[in-house]
C-alpha cells in the first residue's frame, strides 16, 4: 500500500492530459492565428511587392520620358549654344567690317549714344583736326559752333518728341583751332553694340558752297551779259544811224566851217560811243573775232572807267604798265574780255 502512495493517480494524469490537450489547443488556435497573420502580412507584402513593381514601372517610363526630354533639351541648348555661338561670330564679323568700312571711308563719320561720341573714324579726325581719344565719351554739342547751337538744340528736341526730322541737314561744327568748318551731315538711328545710337556721316563743305557761290556770281555776269549784248546791239543800230548821218552833212560842209567843226566832235562821240558798245558786246561774247595789232597798254587803260565800274566802289583799281612792251595781234573783245575776268576773279578772290 505504501507503495502506491507516490504515484499519481489516474485521475491527476487525465487532468494532466486535459490539461495538455488544453494548451495544445491553446497553441494550435495560436499557431493558426499566427499563420493567419503571416498568411496575411504575406498578401500585404504581396500586394505591396505588386505596388512597388508598378511604381518601378512607372518610375522606369517616367524616367525614360524624362531622359529623353533631357536628351531633346539638351539637343536644343547645344543648338541654340551653336546658333549663339554662330551669331557671335558673325556679329563679331560684321562689327569688324563695318569698322574697316568706317576706317577707310573718304568721309568723317561719327557714332552717338546718350549725346556723346562713342566712335569717329580717321577721317573725322582728319577733319576736325582732333585725335580721338580727344573727342570719344565727349557730349557732341562741344564741338558745335555758336551759331548752329540753336538749331541743332531744335533738331533734338524735335527728335524727342517723336517729330520727324530731315536725315541730311547742314551746320557749323568746331574744329581743333576753334574755327568754324560749314558741315553737311546724313544721320540715321542704328544699334551698336546691342544699345540704340546715332550714326553720322559728315562732309565739309566750305568749297562746294564756295563754288556755288562763284556759279550764281557767274551766271548774274552771263544774264547781265546777255542783257548788254541786246541793249548794246541795240544802241550799236542807233550809231550807225548817227555816223551815217553825221558823214552827210560834212561832206556838205567845208572844213573850216563852224557847223562842221560841230559834227566832227559829234562824230567823236559817236566814235567813243562805238568803242563802248564794241566792250559791251565783248563782254556778251557776242562780237565776231577779228585779229588786229593792240597795244595791251593802251587797251588797259581805255578799260580801266568800265572796269571801275564792274569791281564796284568798295574796290581800288590801280594799274602799273611796262613801257616797253610789245604789241600783239589778237582779238579785241577776246582781249578785253580775258582782261575783265582777270580782274573780276581778283576782286572774288578778295576775303
Amino acid at each position: 500500500m505504501n507503495g502506491y502512495k507516490n504515484k499519481p493517480s489516474l485521475e491527476a494524469l487525465l487532468h494532466q492530459l486535459e490539461q495538455l490537450q488544453h494548451a495544445l489547443k491553446e497553441k494550435d488556435r495560436a499557431l493558426a492565428t499566427e499563420k493567419e497573420k503571416l498568411e496575411q502580412a504575406n498578401k500585404e507584402l504581396q500586394k505591396m511587392r505588386r505596388a512597388l513593381e508598378k511604381e518601378k514601372k512607372n518610375l522606369e517610363r517616367k524616367v525614360q520620358q524624362r531622359t529623353r526630354q533631357l536628351n531633346q533639351l539638351n539637343k536644343a541648348l547645344e543648338k541654340e549654344l551653336a546658333e549663339r555661338v554662330q551669331t557671335q561670330q558673325a556679329l563679331e564679323e560684321s562689327e569688324l567690317k563695318y569698322r574697316t568700312l568706317i576706317e577707310h571711308s573718304n568721309d568723317a563719320i561719327y557714332v552717338i549714344q546718350d549725346n556723346r561720341f562713342v566712335l569717329v573714324n580717321k577721317r573725322f579726325s582728319e577733319l576736325f583736326g582732333f585725335q580721338p581719344e580727344e573727342v570719344l565719351g565727349r557730349d557732341f554739342r562741344q564741338f558745335i559752333a555758336p551759331e548752329s547751337q540753336a538749331a541743332i538744340e531744335e533738331r533734338m528736341h524735335r527728335r524727342q518728341s517723336g517729330q520727324t526730322v530731315a536725315p541730311v541737314f547742314e551746320f557749323s561744327a568746331l574744329n581743333k583751332e576753334k574755327q568754324p568748318v560749314l558741315c553737311e551731315a546724313s544721320v540715321a538711328s542704328i544699334s551698336y553694340e546691342g544699345k540704340p545710337a546715332i550714326q553720322g556721316v559728315v562732309r565739309d563743305i566750305t568749297e562746294r558752297r564756295l563754288l556755288e557761290r562763284q556759279l550764281q556770281q557767274a551766271q548774274k555776269l552771263e544774264a547781265i551779259g546777255r542783257l548788254a549784248g541786246g541793249v548794246a546791239h541795240d544802241f550799236n543800230n542807233l550809231l550807225t544811224v548817227i555816223r551815217v548821218y553825221t558823214q552827210m552833212l560834212m561832206g556838205r560842209l567845208e572844213p573850216g566851217d563852224p557847223i562842221y567843226e560841230d559834227l566832227a566832235r559829234i562824230q567823236q562821240a559817236e566814235e567813243k560811243a562805238a568803242r563802248l558798245t564794241s566792250q559791251l558786246l565783248a563782254f556778251s561774247r557776242r562780237q565776231i573775232r577779228k585779229p588786229v595789232v593792240l597795244n595791251l597798254n593802251h587797251l588797259i587803260a581805255d578799260l580801266t572807267r568800265m572796269l571801275r565800274r564792274i569791281i564796284g566802289e568798295d574796290v581800288e583799281l590801280n594799274h602799273i604798265l611796262a613801257t616797253d612792251l610789245w604789241h600783239v595781234r589778237a582779238d579785241l573783245g577776246q582781249m578785253e574780255q580775258l582782261i575783265m575776268n582777270l580782274v573780276i576773279n581778283a576782286r572774288d578772290a578778295m576775303p
